[in-house]
């Protein structure tokens, strides 16, 4: 299994930063484009969500930290026995009102 979704920054709206790609749960709190660089969570508990026009508010268990991927440095999680790689390929801005930032992140099964 291999898959590439769309994920936006935090702060449209909508839970366009969140994803669940398989069984990997991905949740990104910042993405910069002149770095190359996202930044996210993996496989959150997350014990709080709420959101409207204008705002998100996620709460996750502590234990929980981010990380920080480029594409020369993936991650990879077990998650119930299978090994997954998590890449982000591109990133890019689009147009909604007002500009966001994105990123294409990979998530591919190993075997």
């Amino acid at each position: 299994m291999k898959e590439t979704r769309r994920i936006y920054e935090r702060g449209r709206g909508k839970a366009d930063n969140i994803a669940v790609i398989g069984k990997v749960t991905i949740f990104v709190t910042d993405i910069s484009v002149a770095k190359q660089e996202v930044m996210l969570t993996l496989n959150p508990s997350i014990v709080e969500y709420r959101e409207n026009a204008s705002m998100q508010s996620v709460g996750l268990e502590p234990s929980f930290r981010p990380c920080v991927l480029t594409p020369s440095h993936p991650a990879e999680i077990i998650v119930e026995g299978t090994r997954y790689k998590i890449h982000p390929v591109s990133f890019g801005t689009a147009l909604d009102g007002r500009t966001w930032d994105y990123c294409d992140i990979e998530v591919q099964e190993l075997v």
